[in-house]
């Protein structure tokens, strides 16, 4: 089996519950791209790759000393997307090098190498019909164990507005709470704002969860919430997270309705199925035939495609 490397920008952890899981699979290490730093030492980092990118191989983490280990090494696609895949060829000429967008380019506005030996792929089916880039769906850890006991809530919605810079997401939340209200469904929200208009909202947090704290309360949810930007068409981690686990999804994103994992039992689109029938979709039995198709978006048969 090729050896495949993920490098992303994660900080480094000794509890990243995310990175830790992806090493679980087989033939698939992830690393976080740097090494740890402080904040002062981020901010002289990010000068010093603009000015003297030469010097890159100070600021990596330690999975550089067995970079020549491995066939495919795909790079989180980063503004340091050219100088860090140019840095990795240096040090290992037989690999693939693979840079993965996993935002939309006119989001992100990273660049797209030009590099002949970088293979540019994306997780968004549109960008890669813009760009002529390699499609590679969006990812999930199956070994990320959200079943839980007995569910606490019938939701769970955990979301954030950026600090306040997606000021519109403030309204959408209110009416996902309100659903809630309305149709007797006990619910956890946690809505993480930089909106002073919502100060006072039950919802409102001016704290961010930790990463344990988030997967601790998924697990004591029957659903999960999703909230995506208007417009979105591409499906997100949450999705993921929650029908891998057997849990229910209502989701704002009316994209999945065209994915080969939609099911009608498993999924409420908000702004397509009737609201008065949410306590009723929350009844009823998860669709468990559509569980196999949602598992060939698992992490390692997301590897196994760069292998091809």
């Amino acid at each position: 089996m090729k050896k495949v490397l993920l490098l992303t920008h994660y900080q480094t952890s000794a509890d990243n519950v995310f990175l830790q899981n992806i090493n679980k699979t087989e033939g698939l290490d992830a690393r976080c791209t740097f090494r740890q730093a402080s904040v002062p030492s981020m901010v002289l980092r990010r000068l010093a790759l603009r000015v003297a990118p030469g010097l890159m191989g100070l600021w990596l983490g330690d999975w550089k000393k067995q970079v020549d280990d491995y066939d495919v090494i795909v790079y989180i696609a980063s503004e340091y997307s050219p100088s860090i895949l140019g840095w990795v060829r240096r040090h290992n000429s037989h690999a693939r090098l693979v840079n993965y967008f996993w935002d939309k380019v006119s989001i992100s506005r990273y660049p797209i190498p030009e590099e002949p030996f970088i293979e540019n792929w994306s997780f968004n089916k549109p960008d890669c019909d813009q760009y002529g880039l390699r499609y590679n769906p969006q990812f999930f850890c199956p070994t990320i164990d959200l079943s839980g006991g007995e569910p606490e809530f019938d939701t769970v919605c955990i979301c954030a507005d950026r600090a306040g810079k997606w000021k519109h997401r403030l309204q959408m939340v209110r009416e996902c709470y309100q659903l809630c209200a309305d149709n007797d469904i006990k619910a956890f929200f946690h809505f993480y704002t930089g909106n002073k208009d919502a100060a006072g909202e039950p919802f409102s947090r001016d704290y961010l969860l930790a990463e344990d704290e988030y997967y601790d309360i998924v697990s004591r949810g029957k659903s999960v919430i999703e909230i995506v930007e208007p417009g979105q068409e591409w499906v997100t981690l949450r999705t993921f997270e929650a029908l891998s686990n057997h849990k229910k999804l209502i989701t704002n994103n009316q994209s999945i309705l065209a994915e080969d994992f939609y099911s009608p039992a498993n999924v409420f689109v908000l702004g397509h199925d009737d609201p008065s029938g949410l306590k009723a979709f929350l009844e009823t039995p998860y669709d468990e035939e559509k569980y196999a198709v949602v598992m060939n978006y698992a992490v390692d048969k997301w590897a196994e495609r760069f292998r091809a």
